[in-house]
């Protein structure tokens, strides 16, 4: 008969609860064109190949090698070795989202220890570039999709537009949770469900673009409404060309790639747990704000559900909670908002969630230094003022 180790029951039930977070990593998942920020050295690009072998190669810099290795499979993902020294490993987090751990102390001069960034798995368009003559740009354009520019209409005539980058960025001119105003301008990240486009938006919204037909149509979804019940708000859409969308919303959408850009901000464990752990203010959109406690060991608290506790664990830039109902909940960032993603109990989190809620610290000052760090990693040229909102040049920031 096997013989367990003696553990408190409580204990035992929480990292029982908090391992239905921990995804099955499939190699099939991580299989292809990578790309990762360095905190010194800039873009990476890593491959990994199906018959055990791997390569990476700088963006920018004097090195210019493409570096090869080998890969095995560890209980994360997998782990790459390269023959000169370097090590690279890599977790899915989601579908085309990994965790990515570098450490090139022993080829390059950079500091020693690991570097934790986020990886995107780049789609063939991206990986055609590298390789193919610019010639075949029109046949490359037929494979793009839902890539580019969009038009559809609301029900009072009105014209909207999305853009669809291959970075898994997008963003939007109407905000459909909030159409009054105020959010002008959405931005968010898309990630693929077979044949259908999901869209994650930072006003707590939620889009699906797919094929019907001849018809490219959407179906938009307000925060916190039900996504399984929900009737939404479906129109078609029509491809444009990008000279064609409004001027000072795509100035805006190109200009704010700080807010679209996902980047692993909490570099560190101790960084993840002291950030998380506050109360956190909940918006599903009917009128009544909820909270959320995040404390100590792992304990959590909710206004909501009629008032249960749970426990968590932190993730990258995330927060991965289980309450005694068994609801699923994941509070993350899409661009510079926080959203909690709740999932019913027999409901895999890494498909998409029952509802999506608005989250804000109930420290504004967290939100600040969040974004802050967030534009020094992304463009060390600029800081976040976060009394007037805007980015401003460091060399202002240094003469105050």
């Amino acid at each position: 008969m096997l013989l367990l180790p003696k553990m408190d029951s409580q204990k035992h039930l929480k990292w029982i609860l908090l391992s239905l977070f921990v995804p099955t990593v499939c190699f099939a998942s991580l299989e292809g064109m990578w790309t990762s920020q360095h905190t010194e050295l800039g873009g990476v690009f890593f491959r990994i190949k199906s018959d055990g072998s791997c390569t990476y190669f700088l963006e920018e810099g004097t090195d210019t090698a493409i570096h090869k290795g080998t890969w095995n499979e560890i209980p994360t993902g997998i782990e790459m070795k390269f023959e000169n020294g370097s090590i690279i490993s890599a977790g899915e987090i989601e579908e085309g989202v990994a965790d990515v751990r570098m450490d090139f102390s022993a080829a390059h001069d950079v500091t020693p220890g690991q570097v934790v960034s986020q990886g995107v798995l780049l789609p063939s368009k991206s990986i055609g570039r590298m390789t193919v003559n610019p010639d075949d740009q029109e046949e490359d354009e037929e494979r793009i999709g839902y890539f580019g520019a969009w038009e559809g209409e609301l029900l009072n005539g009105e014209k909207f537009y999305i853009f669809i980058d291959d970075d898994r960025t997008c963003g939007m001119s109407y905000s459909n949770s909030n159409p009054s105003g105020g959010y002008d301008h959405v931005v968010g990240y898309w990630r693929k469900d077979g044949e259908k486009l999901q869209m994650y938006w930072n006003d707590g919204s939620f889009t699906i673009i797919e094929t019907n037909g001849r018809r490219i149509e959407q179906t938009s979804f307000k925060v916190g409404e039900l996504l399984e019940e929900a009737p939404g708000f479906s129109c078609s859409l029509l491809p444009i060309r990008e000279k064609d969308l409004p001027e000072e919303w795509y100035d805006q959408h190109k200009e704010d790639y700080v807010a679209r850009m996902p980047v692993i901000v909490l570099r560190h464990y101790s960084q993840m747990k002291s950030f998380f752990k506050a109360e956190w203010i909940i918006d599903d959109g009917s009128g009544v704000k909820e909270t959320v406690r995040l404390r100590g060991f792992g304990n959590a608290r909710t206004t909501r559900y009629g008032g249960i506790k749970g426990d968590w664990l932190p993730g990258s830039d995330s927060a991965n909670i289980v309450w005694r109902n068994g609801v699923k909940e994941t509070l993350r960032t899409v661009g510079n908002q926080f959203v909690l993603m709740s999932y019913n109990p027999n409901q895999p989190v890494s498909g998409r969630p029952t509802r999506i809620s608005l989250a804000d610290p109930s420290n504004p000052d967290k939100m600040g230094y969040y974004i802050n760090r967030k534009t020094e990693l992304l463009d060390p040229t600029f800081y976040y003022d976060p009394s007037t909102f805007q980015r401003v040049k460091n060399s202002k920031k240094k003469e105050d």
